[in-house]
C-alpha cells in the first residue's frame, strides 16, 4: 500500500500521560528494573485508553529472580501510586496455604461448616481475603481519606495565604516607619508577631508538604485493587487451581457462592525458585560484591541467559498451563554497585523528608560516609537492597534518633557526618552556632 500525502504519520512509542506518570513514578522508587516498570506502565495505558478485555485482570504478571531486588516494591510502589499508601494492598504469603485447609481463609468455609460467611446474616465469620469487600476495601478507604486530605489541605493554604498577607502588611508598615521617628516598644511589639507568623508559616508549609505526600499520584472513579501472592511456589495445588480461573477469567466464586470480579485487579505474583541460579550464574564479582559492570564482554548476552536460566526453573515448578496465563513473567536482575548507589541515595532522601524537613534539620554527608556504608552492604550480596537499608539503620538512623532523643536535634540544626581517621566510625558534628531557622 502506498502512502498517500495526506496521511500524518503518527507517533505510537510515546506512553499516554497516565502510563508516563506512572512509568516517571515507578522508576522514582525502584532501581534498576527498568523492563518490569515498562510492562505495569503499558498495561495501564490499555485500561486507560478503555481496551482491557471484561473477562481479565489489568494486569498479570510474574516476577521471578533473587531476594531483595525489587519484587515486593514493585507491588508497594504501584500502591502508593494509586492510594498514596504503600500498604493498600491484598497480600497472599503463599507459604500459609501449603496445605488444601487453609484455603478457607481466602475464600471462606462451605456451608455447614464453622467459619461459613452468610451474608444475610450478621454472623461472626470473617470476611474471606478473596471476597470483593475485601480486595477493594482499601480503594474505598483512599478515597474517603482523599477527600479528607483535600479539605484539611484547602484550609492550611487558606491559613498560609493569610500569614503572607499579615507579614507584607507588617513588614512595609515597618519600612515606613524607618523614614520617621518611630516607637521603639512599638516596633518590639511588631518584631514579635512578625517572628510569629514566619515560624506559623513555616509549620503550615510544612504540614502541607507532608499531607501532599500522602496523596495518590492518581485518582481512579473504579475500585482498581492490587494484590501480591508472594512465593507463589509455596503454595498448594488447590491454591494454584484457583490461581488459574483468577488468572484465565478474572473471577472467584466463593464458598458461599458469592463471585468476586478481578477485572479491575493488578495481580502480582513472586517466586524466589530461580533464585540460586541467578546467583550462580552471576558468581564472578569484584571485591565489593557487585556484578561486573566494567567487563562488556560478559554483559552482551546476560540478559539472555538469566532469562533463560529463570524460565527454565519456572517451567520445573510450575505447569505450562498456569506459566501461560501471565501477561509477562519479568525476571529481576541483581543489583549493581551503581543501582545500589541510588538505591542509598532515595533511602536518605526519603528519611530527610519525613524525619528531619519537617524540624528544617540540615544534612551534610561527606562522600566517604556513603561509600563506607556501600562497602558494608556487601556482605551479603545475595539479600539485596535489604542489607542495605540495614546498614543505613545501623551507622545513621539510630545514631540520629539518639541525638533526637537527647535534644541535640533542634529547628535549624546543621549536622557534618564524617568518616574518622581511621574510617571505621562514621562521626557527627553540628554547628555551634544559633540553628539556620529558614524564612
Amino acid at each position: 500500500m502506498a502512502i498517500k500525502e495526506s496521511w500524518i504519520k503518527l507517533d505510537v512509542d510515546s506512553p499516554g500521560n497516565s502510563a508516563r506518570r506512572l512509568g516517571e513514578f515507578l522508576q522514582a522508587n525502584i532501581k534498576g528494573q527498568n523492563d518490569a516498570i515498562k510492562d505495569v506502565a503499558e498495561a495501564l495505558e490499555i485500561r486507560t485508553a478503555g481496551f482491557q478485555e471484561d473477562d481479565k485482570p489489568i494486569y498479570r504478571v510474574l516476577c521471578m529472580g533473587p531476594s531483595g531486588v525489587g519484587k515486593t516494591l514493585l507491588a508497594e510502589t504501584v500502591s502508593r501510586f494509586f492510594f498514596g499508601n504503600p500498604r493498600s494492598f491484598t497480600r497472599i504469603a503463599c507459604e500459609a496455604y501449603s496445605e488444601p485447609h487453609a484455603i478457607a481463609k481466602l475464600i471462606g468455609s462451605p456451608p455447614g461448616y464453622v467459619g461459613f460467611w452468610d451474608t444475610s446474616k450478621d454472623g461472626k465469620a470473617s470476611i474471606p481475603i478473596l471476597a470483593q469487600e475485601s480486595i477493594d476495601k482499601y480503594a474505598i478507604e483512599s478515597q474517603d481519606q482523599n477527600r479528607k486530605r483535600l479539605a484539611l489541605l484547602k484550609k492550611l493554604n487558606e491559613a498560609v495565604e493569610h500569614a503572607e498577607n499579615l507579614i507584607f502588611g507588617i513588614s512595609e508598615r515597618r519600612f515606613l516607619e524607618n523614614a520617621k521617628d518611630k516607637d521603639q516598644d512599638e516596633d518590639e511589639k511588631s518584631e514579635r508577631i512578625l517572628k510569629r507568623l514566619l515560624e506559623e508559616r513555616i509549620k503550615y508549609k510544612l504540614k502541607i508538604s507532608e499531607i501532599t505526600q500522602r496523596l495518590p499520584a492518581t485518582t481512579t472513579q473504579n475500585p482498581l485493587s492490587i494484590i501480591l501472592f508472594d512465593e507463589v511456589e509455596k503454595a498448594s495445588s488447590t491454591l494454584h487451581n484457583i490461581l488459574l480461573n483468577i488468572l484465565e477469567k478474572a473471577e472467584l466464586t466463593l464458598a458461599n457462592g458469592n463471585v468476586t470480579r478481578f477485572n479491575n485487579t493488578i495481580i502480582i505474583m513472586t517466586s524466589n525458585a530461580n533464585s540460586k541460579v541467578i546467583a550462580d550464574l552471576i558468581s564472578k564479582k569484584p571485591k565489593m560484591g557487585f556484578r561486573a559492570d566494567d567487563s562488556e564482554k560478559k554483559n552482551i548476552n546476560i540478559d539472555a541467559q538469566i532469562y533463560e536460566k529463570s524460565m527454565d526453573a519456572a517451567r520445573r515448578f510450575f505447569s505450562p498451563e498456569f506459566l501461560a496465563r501471565f501477561d509477562r513473567i519479568s525476571v529481576f536482575r541483581p543489583l549493581s554497585e551503581a543501582i545500589l548507589s541510588e538505591i542509598f541515595d532515595l533511602e536518605l532522601s526519603k528519611f530527610e523528608d519525613a524525619f528531619l524537613k519537617p524540624l528544617a534539620i540540615i544534612l551534610d554527608m561527606d562522600k566517604t560516609v556513603k561509600q563506607f556504608i556501600l562497602r558494608e552492604a556487601t556482605d551479603h550480596p545475595q539479600n539485596g537492597a535489604r542489607l542495605l537499608k540495614s546498614k543505613i539503620y545501623k551507622y545513621l538512623k539510630k545514631q540520629l534518633g539518639r541525638l533526637k532523643n537527647r535534644g541535640e536535634l533542634t529547628q535549624g540544626t546543621v549536622l557534618h557526618l564524617i568518616m574518622d581517621q581511621n574510617n571505621r566510625t562514621v562521626e557527627f558534628y553540628k554547628e555551634s552556632g544559633p540553628p539556620q531557622i529558614p524564612t
